[in-house]
């Protein structure tokens, strides 16, 4: 049986995913973890520390309690999805601003004319644009899964891990499509993220 252990990758969490961990036998155990490299790449290192003390930390126990590593996590797509979120990011703010401005443009042209601030011409523009910012919105939250998970399945299929550590929005594609016959055993760090997730089932 695989254990899941779904996780919020921050430096916060560390102590409690480690604790955890060491509540199991680990030694001669294949552990994967969302990182191509041990240590972490100096860019990534350098972008965020947080992430890279996280993984860091939890890689050099394992090796330290004689387990093994299997890096879960493919460089190229890694890269390819932390630039379209930044690019997607980009496209949010400018769609905001362009939103601030509109609206604004509405609001001083009825000043203009003097016919009153028609409220209900504001609620549908308003309305039109929140819903583009939205539909970016989740792009923005999807992108780094929808290439990455399906490299998540493959090497869970290939290396057969005893334990799988991700980022807890992976875990519902790895559920739905690498045990149908619900031979697992889940946890979630902190278990406060199971609630966006029961969220996003509704």
């Amino acid at each position: 049986m695989h254990w899941l252990i779904g996780v919020e990758h921050s430096e916060k969490n560390l102590d409690q995913v480690l604790n955890r961990l060491a509540q199991e036998e680990i030694s001669n155990k294949k552990v994967m973890l969302e990182i191509y490299s041990y240590p972490v790449d100096n860019i990534i290192r350098d972008m965020n520390p947080s992430f890279t003390n996280f993984w860091e930390g939890i890689a050099k126990h394992i090796l330290d309690w004689n387990g093994s590593i299997v890096f879960g996590e493919d460089k190229s797509l890694y890269f390819k999805a932390l630039q379209r979120g930044e690019e997607l990011s980009k496209i949010i703010n400018e769609e905001r601003l362009k939103s601030y401005k509109k609206l604004k443009e509405m609001k001083e042209k009825s000043l203009r004319m003097d016919c009153g601030w028609e409220m209900k011409e504001w609620v549908e523009e308003d309305k039109k644009i929140e819903e583009q910012v939205e539909k970016l919105v989740c792009e923005h939250d999807e992108s780094p899964l929808i290439e990455r998970d399906p490299h998540f399945m493959q090497v869970l299929a290939k290396e057969k891990p005893d334990i799988v550590i991700l980022g807890y929005k992976h875990m519902p594609y790895l559920l739905k499509n690498c045990f149908p016959e619900n031979n697992y055993s889940l946890t979630y760090i902190p278990s406060s993220v199971l609630y966006p997730l029961i969220q996003g089932e509704k």
